[in-house]
């Protein structure tokens, strides 16, 4: 017989306590004078063995029932033949430690990943369960540098000890995969799983841990060890409206505003908003309060931006039980933004409703200045003819009548030198006589109204294209005929064949033609914008590309930077200082641009060359720590039924595997002799206290009737 609290054993000294009590209240004979003492001396000797055997009997009850009250505290545990025989087979078991940044929540002076680890050492080097034998395998969410099989105890326990709670927000699906795919590998032993989180329900969310065909095999068992607890005493620090992915960019010379959102769980918080760009602090809010279990935005502005990348990070000044989140990361690019063109088809461009709509997708209104894409100007139908187009990648031309010659000269020669032309055609171009004007790539002859009304060809290279973002479906009325030159491309047809799209080219540059118009009579592109809004965007992108030096996205969100000409970039981590993450060297591929590694939150600067060339931030999910917590039915969902348990102490762990061996704890039996004794004692106490009150009524009686007359 084992016992799984053998300190509680110390109780047993209690078992001294009745017998003191039964000393201190056993009764005292006195001396009284009786007359009939001669008749009475023979019933006393015989109930006088019978009280002295029921309080015997009485003691000793007490006695066990203190003896059994610490038997059942101290849980013990009979190893049956089977057990006491052989010992336990060795066990392959495999340790996944979730090191998210919600493990870092300190509870009574220690993190939930301290606890884990804690945990996780003292069933490692416990021999009763994995005897001599045993392999054992460590995994993190964070990455264990090539995780293998070791039958080394101390190694084991090393490598559990070895990752810090990284400030990441990967989920336990990852690691739980790579257990089941570790342990399908195993032939001998039997095969456990020990999950060790704080049961946050981000890091299950969306994951079906196991239950796909092939992922699991009937005889691994996965016990879920909850290191967490039900409270959440913590602020968080997001951007309001902020989705991660992306940059910021800026406009030299002008400052930057953040709204900066305080979210907290079920105490308030009270402090301010620091912005640090640089390394420097640049800025700071007023004191802040938040009540608890409410949001608060507050703006934090930066002086105005110098010309270049920039590291921003938001801080909440405060002290809660979770750092990891009150931080937000931000990399900003100042530059001048790429300017686009949009040419009306008479002198009065402000009056056209086509070149209003056509500016508006370019630089649409609803996005603040900082993430409007382009620099959008609107000229009269003359200025490409006297002003200079330089400035100019990208001239959108709407409805445009035929052009001389001077003009036609100056626009070929524009697109020659790397300009792109986008004619937009319109129901004014059929009045106009195009047949003298070469040059351009294609020549409009008439208006089309198709009956019924046609739609855009499918497109069989697009892939998976967001709702509402390909021109495939959308319904056209009326278009222009566009008659191609021999070298043009038809790149978009009509459903009923006719040219959509033409594009030529023309020194480094092209020109290219749409037959429809955004009108509402001649289509529903003008109503249903978002694809021609993006075709704009491909369209303006791809002819003034603005090669990304800085980036911030969510934790293994992808990123790509320019670095330039190199061979390879240097990585480093520069904000939060801890934990410490390696600098990392990454490749750069033939376009001059870099893949960083985006698993940790933080600001990161690239080094290119010896000069820093880029910098990204990468931000924690807000989910992440938002004190959310999964029940114990949904994550037990996740795995087969019936392969899994969640466990939250170290007792009911053991008490699950004593059943699973063959061991079986015996405090229900104790309870119940315990249960049996009280019963007993109860009676004897009764059947004691009815003859000490039949002793109190006798001498009672004795003393009404007074002393007995003294014999002269």
């Amino acid at each position: 017989m084992i016992w799984l609290y053998p300190g509680m054993l110390v109780g047993l000294a209690g078992c001294a306590a009745p017998i003191l009590i039964h000393l201190l209240l056993r009764p005292r004979p006195r001396r009284q004078m009786f007359p009939a003492l001669r008749l009475l001396r023979a019933a006393h000797a015989v109930s006088r063995h019978s009280r002295r055997l029921r309080h015997l009997l009485l003691l000793a009850a007490r006695i066990v029932v203190l003896a059994l009250i610490a038997a059942a505290l101290a849980r013990p545990v009979a190893r049956g033949a089977a057990v006491a025989g052989a010992a336990r087979a060795p066990t392959h078991a495999v340790f996944c430690l979730d090191d998210s940044a919600s493990m870092n929540y300190r509870f009574a002076g220690r993190t939930y990943h301290e606890n884990a680890v804690a945990w996780a050492e003292s069933l490692i080097r416990d021999e009763r369960r994995f005897p001599p034998g045993s392999r054992y395998l460590v995994l993190c969410g964070g990455g264990i540098e090539a995780p293998r099989w070791t039958p080394d105890r101390a190694a084991a326990a090393r490598a559990i000890r070895q990752p810090p709670a990284g400030m990441h927000d990967r989920g336990v699906a990852p690691m739980l995969k790579t257990a089941a795919a570790a342990l399908r590998e195993a032939t001998d032993g039997s095969k456990e799983v020990y999950l060790l989180t704080d049961m946050t329900a981000h890091a299950w969310s969306g994951q079906a841990v196991v239950t796909r065909d092939g992922e699991h095999s009937s005889d691994i068992t996965y016990y879920v060890l909850d290191a967490g607890r039900s409270e959440h005493r913590n602020a968080s620090l997001h951007l309001a409206g902020s989705r991660g992915a992306g940059a910021t960019l800026a406009l030299p010379g002008r400052p930057l505003t953040f709204d900066a959102r305080i979210t907290t769980g079920d105490e308030s918080a009270e402090g301010v908003v620091e912005m640090w760009i640089d390394g420097a602090l640049a800025s700071r809010t007023e004191r802040l309060r938040v009540e608890a279990k409410s949001q608060r935005d507050a703006a934090a502005a930066s002086p105005p931006m110098t010309p270049g990348v920039h590291r921003v990070e938001l801080r909440f000044d405060h002290g809660d039980a979770l750092a990891d989140d009150n931080s937000v990361f931000v990399a900003v690019e100042a530059a001048p933004r790429a300017r686009v063109a949009v040419v009306a088809p008479d002198n009065d461009a402000s009056e056209n409703e086509e070149v209003r709509r056509v500016a508006s997708l370019l630089a649409p209104s609803m996005l603040p200045r900082e993430r409007v894409p382009f620099d959008v100007d609107v000229l009269p139908f003359e200025a490409p003819a006297r002003e200079p187009l330089e400035a100019y990648r990208l001239v959108v031309w709407i409805e445009p009548p035929a052009p001389d010659a001077m003009m036609l000269a100056r626009m070929r020669g524009w697109c020659e030198s790397g300009g792109t032309l986008l004619i937009v055609c319109g129901p004014n171009m059929a009045e106009q006589n195009w047949s003298d004007v070469n040059g351009l790539g294609a020549t409009p002859t008439g208006v089309e109204t198709p009956r019924p009304p046609t739609a855009f060809a499918p497109r069989a290279e697009v892939r998976d294209a967001p709702a509402g973002a390909e021109l495939t479906g959308r319904v056209v009325s009326r278009y222009v005929t566009l008659q191609p030159v021999p070298q043009a491309s038809v790149t978009r047809t009509f459903a009923n064949g006719a040219p959509a799209i033409v594009e030529t080219t023309i020194g480094s540059g092209r020109v290219v033609w749409w037959a429809f118009s955004l009108r509402t009579d001649w289509s529903d592109l003008g109503i249903r914008a978002a694809a021609v809004m993006i075709e704009l965007h491909r369209l303006a992108a791809a002819v003034t590309p603005r090669e990304r030096r800085a980036a911030h996205v969510y934790c293994d969100e992808s990123a790509r930077l320019f670095v330039g000409n190199a061979k390879e970039a240097r990585i480093e981590r520069v904000a939060p200082a801890v934990p410490v993450v390696s600098p990392a060297v990454a490749q750069v591929d033939g376009q001059g641009r870099v893949a960083p590694p985006t698993r940790f939150a933080g600001l990161y600067r690239v080094a290119a060359n010896g000069d820093v060339v880029a910098t990204y931030a990468v931000n924690l999910r807000p989910g992440e720590t938002d004190g959310l917590r999964i029940s114990d039915e949904d994550a037990l969902g996740r795995f087969p039924r019936g392969a899994a348990m969640v466990i939250r102490d170290a007792a009911d762990l053991e008490s699950v595997a004593s059943g699973a061996s063959g061991e079986r704890e015996l405090t229900g039996d104790v309870l119940a002799l315990l249960l049996g004794l009280l019963i007993v004692e109860s009676l004897l106490t009764g059947r004691a206290g009815a003859s000490f009150s039949g002793r109190r009524e006798s001498r009672g009686a004795t003393g009404a009737a007074g002393p007995a007359p003294s014999r002269r």
